[in-house]
């Protein structure tokens, strides 16, 4: 079974520059999260996507920076598709800025538990590690991706396409297409 927690998943990977060249996966991810944890409800019509603020924090304190960066843009306590894609693109670097906080909050979880030997990781993270790589193999060679879990793990790993229409708010050519811009492929 893989490892459950998403930024200590989102963590590991980075430690084997395993990371999803497609930034835009965390954020699709912690809106699921969120939906799932009713902070927020997602409504999917004609391919568009909108978020409802039903909270205005999430209970994960670096969650709840890039949370409140998406609140802000409401209307209504309502982000819009439009009005999601052209944030991304316009506030990419605070994105990429936040994602790093993401990544140094875990590693700073992990220093308090105490799960680092002389600056180096203990062998629970090796065997987390091992895990993932595992499962990953698992989904990618033997797997048919059938649960939304499943399909978690596969973005991350970069295995497979998402087949749902509500992460094709992110996807680059929507903007080019919108808007005109671009910013290179797997930057976002």
């Amino acid at each position: 079974t893989p490892v459950q927690d998403l930024q200590y998943v989102y963590y590991l990977l980075s430690l084997i520059d395993e990371l999803p060249q497609d930034k835009s996966i965390l954020i699709y991810l912690l809106l699921k999260k969120w939906n799932e944890q009713k902070d927020i409800s997602l409504e999917e019509k004609d391919y568009e996507l909108s978020i409802h603020f039903l909270k205005t924090y999430t209970n994960n304190r670096v969650e709840d920076q890039l949370f409140q960066m998406l609140y802000i843009l409401s209307i209504d306590q309502i982000v819009d598709d439009k009005t999601l894609r052209i944030w991304v693109e316009n506030d990419f670097e605070k994105i990429i800025k936040w994602e790093n906080e993401y990544l140094k909050d875990m590693q700073n979880k992990l220093r308090q538990e105490h799960r680092f030997v002389d600056d180096c990781y203990s062998l629970d993270i090796y065997e987390d590690l091992k895990k993932l790589l595992g499962y990953k193999k698992y989904l990618d060679s033997y797997k048919e991706i059938e649960t939304e879990d499943e399909m978690k793990y596969a973005l991350l790993f970069g295995l497979k396409e998402c087949p749902y229409p509500m992460y094709s708010c992110f996807v680059m050519q929507s903007i080019e297409a919108d808007h005109g811009v671009s910013r290179g492929s797997g930057l976002y």
